[in-house]
C-alpha cells in the first residue's frame, strides 16, 4: 500500500492487493484479490473490481461501476459491465456541475 491514500468505510480489500499513492475508494466498494489500483485514481461509491484487475494510473471509476478488466490510462469508466465514456490527459480532471 503506497502513501496519502483515503479508504473510507464498509471497503474490501482482497488478498495481495496493490495500491499505490493518492488514491481514494469511496464507502462501499469491493476490490479483488490480486487486483492493483496504480497513482491518483478515484473508485466511485460502491464499485466492485474482480480479482486480477489493474485499474490505471488517474482513472476514474463511476459509483456503482463493476470493473471487469484492465483499464486505460487517464479514463473515466462508469457501467456494469464498466466502459471507456472519455479521457481526461489533456485538460486533467474536469467536473461539470449542471444548474
Amino acid at each position: 500500500m503506497g502513501n496519502n491514500n483515503l479508504i473510507r468505510q464498509h471497503v474490501y480489500l482482497g488478498h495481495e492487493f496493490k495500491l499505490g499513492n493518492h488514491i481514494e475508494i469511496t464507502a462501499g466498494c469491493t476490490i479483488g484479490g490480486e487486483s492493483e489500483i496504480e497513482d491518483l485514481s478515484y473508485i466511485g461509491l460502491g464499485s466492485t473490481i474482480i480479482n486480477h484487475t489493474r485499474i490505471a494510473r488517474e482513472n476514474l471509476i463511476g459509483a456503482g461501476s463493476t470493473v471487469i478488466r484492465d483499464t486505460e490510462p487517464y479514463s473515466k469508466n462508469i457501467g456494469n459491465p464498466s466502459r471507456v465514456i472519455g479521457y481526461h490527459q489533456e485538460e486533467g480532471v474536469r467536473m461539470n456541475v449542471h444548474k
